[in-house]
């Protein structure tokens, strides 16, 4: 393994930044992060319809998912696939859901949902009966749970001028602002991707804004412990792409990272995108603070062999989630076994639970 961080710089009361040079990783196979990898054939069952997945969360032995263009609420399946209910009713009323941006589920099989339109935070049991709704004081996307309290990733739109336009905030548990990181850019629009995206390990939690290439890691109390800033070199985004995406100039060759990052334990995946063909799967060691990269041509590639992050399970295990419009896709079909083809074929989708080696 080498060290792929080449500086470290202060900032945030002196908490380390440290810079990962994409071009430099220490490029990584399947085999060699992966013991086996199963799969789980989720139910095509008439009540369990969804066109895409905006979020998966893997916990008490169940599958949890949201389409965030579907008003079903959260669908919830078993370590099987077989769908076994849905959580939260959308309408006009204050108990009902509005616009779902984010989801947790805890220990105890609580559904936490935060609804942007009604700016709540709507607590179910495990059987899916409404708890409690909870005001949230300002424009957040998305959100977790800590011991004493909440972490929030802000819009850019926060309407809460006294809060000083903050990317991350802390509260307590009555919601009440404790602590806040990172300032927008005066002039940040990002119109595609307005707050960034909160991902949580057993121990740990991350936050990254899309194409902003910084990711800020917390612990599990919502203290700031360090950030990585991702260097993709002369594929780097001109600052003004990073401020609006409609400003991209996609005839040029510039690679960025597009989707949310995934916490499994001291590892952390990413999807990177590129405007040509080329992309990948970065990883991060966070204890090593080391860089590794799998390597991805999009012109011809099987999904079965690739690191895409969806979910945690367990952090043992990342799980992807595959579509059938991603596997006619697939260079090589013969790679997944008859039933998850036959699945695939029917318009199916599929969990694939890749099962990772521990950190050498």
């Amino acid at each position: 393994m080498i060290q792929c961080t080449s500086k470290v710089t202060e900032e945030n009361n002196e908490i380390p930044l440290f810079t990962l040079e994409v071009d430099k990783a220490e490029l990584i196979n399947y085999d060699q992060l992966v013991n086996n990898k199963s799969y789980i054939l989720l139910s095509t069952d008439e009540n369990a319809v969804f066109s895409r997945v905006d979020k998966l969360v893997a916990a008490n032995n169940q599958f949890y998912l949201f389409d965030a263009l579907s008003t079903e609420g959260i669908l919830v399946f078993d370590n099987q696939g077989a769908f076994l209910r849905k959580i939260g009713e959308f309408g006009d009323g204050p108990e009902l859901l509005n616009s779902i941006s984010d989801f947790q589920v805890n220990e105890s099989g609580e559904v936490m949902v935060h609804d942007r339109g009604s700016k709540s935070i709507f607590i179910y049991d495990s059987k899916g009966a409404l708890e409690e709704v909870l005001e949230v004081p300002f424009l957040a996307s998305s959100f977790s749970k800590t011991p004493n309290g909440w972490i929030f990733s802000i819009n850019v739109e926060n309407q809460n001028e006294s809060m000083g336009n903050p990317k991350v905030s802390v509260t307590n548990d009555s919601l009440e602002l404790q602590n806040s990181f990172f300032k927008y850019h005066p002039n940040a629009s990002n119109i595609y991707f307005t707050a960034g995206h909160l991902s949580k390990s057993q121990d740990q939690i991350s936050y990254f804004r899309a194409i902003d290439d910084t990711v800020s890691l917390f612990n599990k109390q919502g203290e700031l412990l360090k950030r990585f800033k991702l260097d993709f070199g002369s594929k780097n985004l001109p600052q003004e792409a990073l401020l609006d995406m409609s400003k991209m100039d996609k005839s040029q060759h510039y690679r960025y990272i597009a989707q949310s990052l995934t916490l499994i334990g001291n590892r952390l995946f990413g999807f990177i995108t590129s405007t040509k063909t080329d992309g990948g799967i970065l990883m991060i060691d966070l204890k090593s603070n080391k860089l590794f990269r799998q390597d991805v041509d999009y012109s011809d590639f099987t999904f079965s062999n690739l690191l895409y992050p969806s979910a945690n399970l367990q952090d043992e295990a990342l799980i992807s989630y595959l579509d059938p419009v991603t596997f006619s896709q697939d260079s090589e079909p013969e790679n997944y076994p008859e039933d998850v083809r036959e699945h695939l074929e029917n318009e199916g989708s599929v969990l694939i639970i890749h099962h990772l080696k521990p950190v050498q």
